[in-house]
C-alpha cells in the first residue's frame, strides 16, 4: 500500500500516541490499585547478666569460747531480665581470711525485693578458732544461662576471743618425807586454748601448803611441759613463773598445753594434809 507524505506523518504521530498511553496506564495503575500484602517481623532480646551487691560493713561479732556460732549475712541480686531468671539453686555465699578455712553457708532463705531483686539470706557458722580480723565476703549467683556474677568488695569483722579452759579443777600430791618426785594427781592438768588467740607465752603462780601452823614450801614443787619426772622449773610461792620450754599455746582445734607437777618431801617434813592457802593461777598472753 502506498501512502501519502501526509498519511506518514498522521501514522507517525499515532504511533507515538499509542506508545506514550502504554506506558503511562501501568503508572496510574500502581498509584490507584487497593491490594494488600503481608510480611514478617521480628525483635531479639538479649539476656542481661544479673548484678549482685554484698550489704556494706556487715560485722559478725565474736565467736562463742570452745564450739561455733552462727552469724548471719545478705546479699542483693538483680536481674533485668526479671527475677525469676535468678538460679537460687546456685547461690554462694563464703567467707574467707588467708590462713584459716573458708565459711561456707549452711543455708540461705530468699524474699523478693520487687519484680527484678532477691534478697538472699544466709547463716554461716564460725568456729572459736577462726582468727579475729577481716574476712572477705563473697557471694555469688548465675541466671538461668549460666550468667555468673559474685562481689568480693565487701567485709565482715570478726573479734577476739580470749579465752582458756583448765581440765582439772585441781590436782594432788601425795608422798613420804624425804621422797622425791612425787607425781601430782592427775597429772597433767591441761589448759585447752578455747578461743582464737595464739598465746606466746604460759605462766604459773603457785602458792605454798599449810597444814596448821605446819608448812610446805611450794619451792619443793617443780613443773614442765613434758612427762619427766623432777626435770622442771621450780616455782616461787605467789609469784608468777613463766613457762619456759616451749610453752606456747597457740589458736586451734583442740590446741592444748600440759603441765606436768612434781613434789619433793623434805625429810622430816610432819605428816598431814597441806592444802594452798589460794588457788595457784595459769596466765596466757
Amino acid at each position: 500500500m502506498a501512502y501519502s507524505d501526509d498519511n506518514r506523518i498522521a501514522l507517525t504521530v499515532l504511533v507515538f500516541s499509542l506508545t506514550i498511553v502504554m506506558v503511562a496506564v501501568p503508572a496510574a495503575v500502581l498509584v490507584l490499585g487497593n491490594g494488600s500484602g503481608n510480611f514478617a517481623a521480628s525483635a531479639t532480646v538479649s539476656n542481661t547478666p544479673p548484678t549482685i551487691q554484698v550489704d556494706p560493713s556487715q560485722n559478725v561479732g565474736s565467736g562463742t569460747p570452745a564450739t561455733s556460732k552462727a552469724v548471719y549475712l545478705y546479699f542483693n541480686a538483680t536481674d533485668l531480665n526479671g527475677a525469676t531468671d535468678l538460679n537460687d539453686s546456685t547461690m554462694n555465699l563464703i567467707i574467707n581470711r588467708t590462713g584459716n578455712t573458708a565459711r561456707a553457708n549452711t543455708s540461705c532463705s530468699m524474699s523478693a525485693v520487687n519484680s527484678s531483686t532477691r534478697r538472699y539470706n544466709c547463716t554461716v557458722n564460725i568456729w572459736y578458732f577462726d582468727e579475729a580480723g577481716t574476712w572477705t565476703i563473697n557471694a555469688s549467683i548465675k541466671d538461668n544461662s549460666v550468667n555468673f556474677v559474685n562481689d568480693t568488695t565487701q567485709s565482715a569483722t570478726l573479734g577476739t576471743i580470749d579465752n582458756i579452759v583448765l581440765v582439772n579443777a585441781s590436782i594432788a600430791f601425795s608422798g613420804s618425807p624425804g621422797t622425791t618426785n612425787n607425781a601430782a594427781s592427775p597429772n597433767p592438768e591441761t589448759i585447752n586454748n578455747t578461743g582464737n588467740v595464739n598465746y606466746q607465752n604460759v605462766s604459773l603462780t603457785g602458792i605454798s601448803f599449810a597444814n596448821g601452823t605446819n608448812t610446805l614450801s611450794v619451792g619443793n614443787v617443780s613443773v614442765n611441759i613434758t612427762n619427766s619426772g623432777g626435770l622442771g622449773q621450780v616455782l616461787v610461792n605467789n609469784t608468777a613463773i613463766n613457762i619456759t620450754g616451749g610453752s606456747t599455746l597457740p589458736r586451734g582445734n583442740n590446741s592444748v598445753r600440759d603441765l606436768y607437777f612434781w613434789l619433793n618431801i623434805p625429810t622430816g617434813q610432819p605428816s598431814g594434809a597441806y592444802n594452798a592457802t589460794s588457788s595457784w593461777t595459769i596466765a596466757t598472753y
